[in-house]
């Protein structure tokens, strides 16, 4: 017999066949992965069975008792395990529902076993075993037995039960997943279906194992389920054999598991009825006086005044501004020149601006501060203009705020205020879950279109502001309808073309410079009408005629409109009927290892 060692007989074998020792090195490798790869494979922890007996209650309650077998190496399964149950559910609807959900019993493999459960806002987690004691690596039998009510739903023909069986957040595999399902005495299993798979899964893996000894109907998932897999099962039965809620307790029911939604809808309908109210006390205005019409503005009016009195704002702005400028440009204070390419240029005529209106005055100094004679208004965003323009609009609303009307803003504010926290509220509640997306979205735009409908009803005129606006629509209705007032005798002031321009500017703040502009070109005579359109005008310079001022003033605005846009841009059911699913229903949840 040779003596030779192992070393030596691999020389030879690679000296005598390298393709053998290849071969021998190859089966070597292998054998060591294997060899490395199956004590993991064969001892990993997992759920070696889940199986789940549910007794149906004629009180509608259900008891649960939950059999799991498991091994443990020491890895995840150190002290026990835990099993975290669902408490809270979304309905077709979108209302969220409670299940009343009371633990009755834990024990391993047979003997009571500490435990403690913890609360969260939606769910149950039971954790099973103690912190200080450990387990060894090996197999252990867990039985969890609970109780759970409001789980069944009820259809208008069948009552049924729709159960996640195992849960689908296990971090394990399960072996073997069974049910077996106990009704009152007397019912009779009229259709099933179970699922199986990942949450949302239409996986039909299963078994029927028909009934039990003790009448207990019993299904199986005829696989293995991977984590987060699980066995959801749903079960009709004829109706008359459990308690059904009345309607009273289901709106009870209803409203104390969306007691945020229930509140929010209460805080809409008080803050309408506020709204309401305040409105009918400080929202209405006062009484309209007869209209009729009058040859000139109010006294000391703008054309920025005449449109912020009569619209109770600036609304238009850049219609206002432009009037501003013409307005100003009709009493010599500036010229308005415009190129070939319909760009503008402010030209200084007069250096003392104190006998401007406020918002005209402000134009002027910004305009033309520092000893500068020229300004050419942009065509796209410029941070000089838009501060022009804000002064401008600040200035107008600065000097007449609450003479001529009332924002109320103490009305429509104050809720608003209120409201941000009730809209907080409803948010945070979102992310925790207690409120659905639905109701988010019917209580938050509930809010904002209330908000959005009623501040600007609050705004109102005073009895001061109602004369002076009564005063404005009758001039307003001059400049409209001056031929008509003609023809029926109301005996208007005689057109000129100082009467045209010094109204234009109040035409264009109220919109109706085309109407004017009309009446003009109609009204005065045929030679005094040719010498108009010859002569130049003192404000204005361009590519139009005199009689196209109207249509300058369009350019302008249109020009303004451009760059202030660019500014105000830069500043700021259940499972039957083929309708279920895997992790439908009540019950789930899932598990793992501490």
């Amino acid at each position: 017999m040779s003596n030779k060692t192992g070393h030596q007989y691999a020389i030879n074998i690679r000296i005598k066949s390298p393709a053998a020792f290849f071969g021998f090195l190859a089966a070597l490798f292998l054998a060591t992965l294997f060899y490395a790869a199956a004590p993991a494979y064969a001892a990993d922890e997992r759920i070696l069975a889940f199986h789940s007996d549910v007794t149906v209650h004629e009180d509608s309650t259900l008891t649960v008792t939950e059999t799991i077998r498991v091994r443990s190496t020491g890895q995840q399964i150190r002290r026990g395990i835990y099993r975290e149950f669902p408490t809270r559910y979304q309905d077709d609807r979108g209302y969220y529902f409670t299940l009343g959900f009371t633990l009755r019993d834990v024990t391993r493999d047979g003997r009571p076993e500490p435990h403690r459960v913890e609360r969260g806002s939606n769910m149950r987690r039971i954790y099973i075993g103690q912190e200080d004691v450990f387990l060894s690596p090996g197999e252990y039998t867990y039985r969890i037995t609970y109780e759970v009510s409001r789980a069944l739903i009820f259809h208008e023909d069948m009552d049924e039960l729709y159960w996640n069986v195992t849960g689908d957040a296990w971090h394990f595999p399960i072996d073997a997943a069974s049910v077996a399902l106990r009704l009152p005495q007397g019912a009779r299993v009229a259709e099933y279906v179970a699922y199986t798979g990942r949450e949302g899964s239409r996986e039909t893996d299963y078994a029927e194992a028909g009934y039990t000894q003790d009448g207990a109907f019993a299904l199986r998932a005829t696989r293995p389920l991977a984590p987060r897999e699980g066995l959801t099962v749903s079960l009709a039965f004829s109706k008359g054999f459990v308690d059904e809620l009345s309607s009273f307790e289901n709106l009870m029911l209803l409203i104390a598991n969306n007691k945020i939604f229930v509140f929010s809808l209460l805080y809409t309908v008080l803050l309408t009825a506020y709204f309401i109210i305040a409105w009918m006390f400080v929202g209405k205005n006062p009484p309209k006086g007869t209209i009729i019409p009058r040859f000139a503005p109010p006294e000391g009016f703008s054309p920025a005044l005449c449109a912020y009195v009569l619209r109770m704002g600036l609304k238009g702005p850049q219609v206002a501004f432009t009037a501003a400028l013409v307005s100003m440009g009709v009493k010599g204070y500036l010229t308005i020149t415009e190129s070939e390419k319909g760009e503008f240029t402010i030209s200084c005529e007069k250096n003392d601006f104190s006998k401007l209106p406020p918002g005209e005055q402000s134009i002027a100094d910004a305009m033309f501060a520092s000893g500068r004679k020229t300004y050419k208004i942009p065509k796209r965003y410029d941070a000089e203009f838009a501060a022009i323009f804000e002064g401008f609009s600040r200035r107008v609303q600065d000097e007449h705020q609450g003479v001529y009307f009332s924002n109320n803003l103490v009305f429509s504010q104050t809720p608003l205020l209120l409201s941000i926290p009730a809209v907080s509220l409803n948010f945070m509640s979102f992310n925790a879950g207690l409120v659905t997306d639905i109701q988010l979205f019917i209580i938050a735009g509930a809010l904002l279109v209330l908000h959005l409908m009623f501040t600007p009803l609050m705004r109102a005129p005073t009895v001061y502001g109602r004369e002076k606006m009564d005063e404005i629509e009758g001039f307003k209705l001059y400049l409209e309808t001056a031929e008509k007032l003609r023809l029926d005798a109301m005996h208007p002031p005689k057109m000129t073309p100082e009467i045209f321009e010094k109204f234009l500017p109040y035409a264009m703040a109220l919109g109706v410079e085309n109407k004017w502009a009309g009446y003009f070109t109609k009204s005065i005579p045929e030679e005094q009408y040719r010498s108009y359109r010859s002569r130049r005008s003192h404000w204005y310079r361009g590519r139009h005629a005199s009689f196209g001022a109207v249509r300058m003033c369009t350019g302008l605005s249109r020009s303004l409109s451009s760059g202030l846009t660019q500014a105000s841009r830069s500043s700021s059911s259940g499972g039957r009927g083929g309708g279920g699913r895997s992790g439908g229903g009540r019950g789930g949840g899932g598990g793992g290892g501490w």
